[in-house]
């Protein structure tokens, strides 16, 4: 359940919709930031990373694996 701003309607959201929209605005406040995200919200930059991949937010940098192995 979202706001129209996509916020996550609190009561309402789940906390799974809550992390994604509290690392998705601060990644994309930071200029997609992996680094500076993390230690805005004292997490691991390995954690960032890890969600920006799984949620398809990435810089689009490199190949995907699937095309990186010949």
């Amino acid at each position: 359940m979202t706001t129209p701003n996509n916020m996550p309607s609190i009561p309402g959201a789940t906390l799974d919709e809550v992390k994604r929209y509290v690392i998705t605005t601060t990644y994309e406040s930071t200029n997609r930031s992996t680094a500076l995200t993390a230690k805005i919200l004292g997490i691991s930059p390995r954690t960032v990373q890890t969600k920006v991949r799984a949620w398809g937010l990435g810089r689009g940098r490199g190949r995907p694996a699937a095309e990186a192995t010949p």
